[in-house]
């Protein structure tokens, strides 16, 4: 409906009294047209509060200067029914009287700069000189409205001149006039009653309300975003990205129901397996997750995820499926849900902490089948969560309740204890855990590396050797094992520490040939020909290592002690 009446009542109950008085009364016009009058209250920047009347015989576009004439009579109609109306109404203290624009309506309430408030009134009338006279706010000239005011506002700002009587108790300035040219024509009733839409398509124009509408939510400016693309879908009301931004706009504004609605319509026009239909599913799902709907929300992220289950968009509708399931106590559901959330994003901290919650639920209902795996996967959570004193709790948790199962199950559990300790700071206590994964599972390559890795950070380099040269054996075993190349380089810094540099030489080698493209692997190389008196190969092995890696500290100290060796002490 079309806005034809702003007033001022001051508190919210007064608005909610005057609103009432006008809400659902129908007023019959010429060529027998009945208009609806609606009412809502809306409060302004400085909490006073508003009635806003609209009608609905005015809510249609003209398509000619004609029906434009048409359209400006039915207005001055409307205008007399209302003033009539007033006669009967609930005080209010000033107000507005004309077609207002919803963009101007927000604007008004908004924006102190149309300084439209109670207190902006008055204190423009303010003054120790009694000769400074009232000025009528710049707005009313601009939206062409007729301005009311209430007689004691109208005593209080010192009775400006150009004001006329209205009806009892109020004066007004009347708006300026409007010259009408041409004829007058009524468009077909079925217009006029909105039994038909009158649509006139421009997508081109439709577009640059679209991205100004877009930008303005970049800004946060939601509410004239709201604005453009209400423009937008006047001139291309089939869009579905129109409706969808729309949507997504009001559901910032938090008014979800005129969001969903919009969403319903995006999904409508969307074509078949479209990236728009997708979206438009999610979009739904969070509306009506944030209403409380969980079951329908769940519908619509499992249509989402029905289009593509696996592109870069699965991630949002998996996690929030992870969150219904669990606020409706499915949490095995839940938790798959979660699990395949973070397989598409496994550092998203919003789905580690529900899965962190999930795996608390279901430790408690302490079911001895899988018992032992929650608590497994809760250390790993924690873990990765940088909680590792909690993470090698919950692992020890786990061997409390698998005491039973098999060695390969109980070796890993071992292992991963051994690693949370050690980033905890419990070394011998991590060491100790690396010997009990590798005592029920000789063959572990990365428990024989890890501890390997914690004995030469310790300084034990001669322990560390034999724990590395036999990761580095067991490593075809595990072609896929992540920084294969290490235990290799780390055996050989070992073997260098320990004074047997040529033989570090082939250990480096073989870092090097299962990753070229790390510099570690040169960077040791080239420091091993450097103590065994091959400075100019040292100095080549490493400058290559800087260009791997040219931001890497120990290669740019390495190659200035090969420089000096080599006898250029500028260096």
């Amino acid at each position: 409906m079309s806005v034809i009446f702003l007033a001022e009542c001051g508190s919210k109950e007064q608005a909610e009294v005057f609103s009432q008085h006008f809400k659902g009364i129908y007023w019959t016009l010429e060529d027998n047209i009945d208009s609806e009058c609606d009412a809502e209250i809306r409060q302004d920047f400085e909490d006073n509060w508003w009635s806003i009347l609209s009608a609905s015989a005015i809510d249609w576009t003209p398509a000619n200067r004609e029906e434009g004439n048409y359209r400006y009579f039915q207005i001055s109609e409307l205008q007399r029914h209302l003033q009539e109306h007033l006669k009967s109404a609930p005080a209010f203290r000033y107000g507005l009287i004309g077609e207002i624009e919803k963009q101007d309506l927000n604007n008004l309430l908004t924006d102190s700069d149309y300084g439209a408030t109670y207190s902006h009134l008055v204190s423009s009338a303010s003054s120790e000189n009694t000769q400074t006279s009232f000025r009528v706010p710049i707005f009313v000239y601009a939206l062409k409205a007729g301005f009311l005011l209430s007689q004691s506002l109208y005593q209080e700002v010192r009775s400006p001149s150009n004001f006329k009587p209205f009806i009892q108790g109020y004066v007004w300035l009347p708006p300026s006039s409007t010259i009408i040219s041409g004829g007058i024509q009524a468009p077909p009733k079925d217009v006029i009653t909105g039994q038909t839409m009158r649509v006139f398509i421009d997508p081109t124009q439709a577009k640059i309300y679209i991205q100004q509408g877009l930008e303005l939510n970049k800004q946060g400016q939601f509410i004239k975003a709201l604005d453009n693309l209400e423009k937008a879908q006047k001139l291309n009301p089939f869009s579905t990205e129109i409706h969808r931004f729309k949507a997504f706009t009001l559901f910032s504004l938090k008014r979800l129901d005129e969001a969903l609605q919009h969403c319903d319509f995006a999904i409508q026009f969307a074509s078949p397996q479209s990236e728009s239909l997708l979206i438009a599913y999610q979009l739904k799902g969070d509306i009506l997750y944030e209403q409380g709907k969980l079951e329908e929300a769940l519908e619509a992220f499992n249509n989402s995820l029905e289009l593509n289950p696996n592109d870069y968009y699965a991630f949002h509708p998996f996690y929030k499926k992870g969150l219904i399931l669990a606020k409706l106590e499915r949490d095995i559901d839940a938790l798959n849900a979660c699990n395949i959330a973070l397989s598409l994003s496994p550092k998203a901290e919003a789905a580690l902490q529900l899965k962190l919650g999930i795996l608390e639920s279901l430790i408690k209902i302490e079911d001895r089948e899988f018992l032992g795996y929650y608590h497994h996967e809760q250390g790993m959570l924690l873990g990765s969560l940088e909680r590792h004193q909690e993470a090698a709790v919950a692992f020890d948790n786990c061997l409390k309740v698998q005491v039973n199962s098999n060695q390969r199950e109980n070796s890993v559990t071992y292992y991963n204890k051994g690693h949370a300790l050690w980033n905890s700071g419990n070394w011998e206590e991590g060491l100790a855990c690396y010997d009990m994964a590798i005592l029920l599972n000789p063959d572990y390559a990365m428990a024989h590396y890890d501890k390997g890795n914690l004995l030469y950070t310790l300084g034990r380099y001669q322990e560390a050797l034999l724990s590395l040269t036999e990761a580095t054996r067991l490593m075809p075993l595990m072609p896929l094992m992540p920084n294969g190349e290490m235990p290799h380089y780390l055996e050989g810094v070992c073997l260098d520490m320990l004074g047997d540099s040529q033989k570090a030489l082939e250990s480096f080698d073989a870092a090097i040939r299962l990753n070229p493209n790390n510099h570690i692997g040169y960077q040791g190389k080239g420091i091993a020909l450097d103590k065994l008196g091959k400075y100019q190969e040292a100095l080549q092995t490493l400058e290559y290592a800087l260009q791997l890696n040219p931001n890497s500290p120990n290669t740019q100290n390495s190659i200035r002690i090969v420089k000096k060796h080599l006898g250029f002490d500028s260096f």
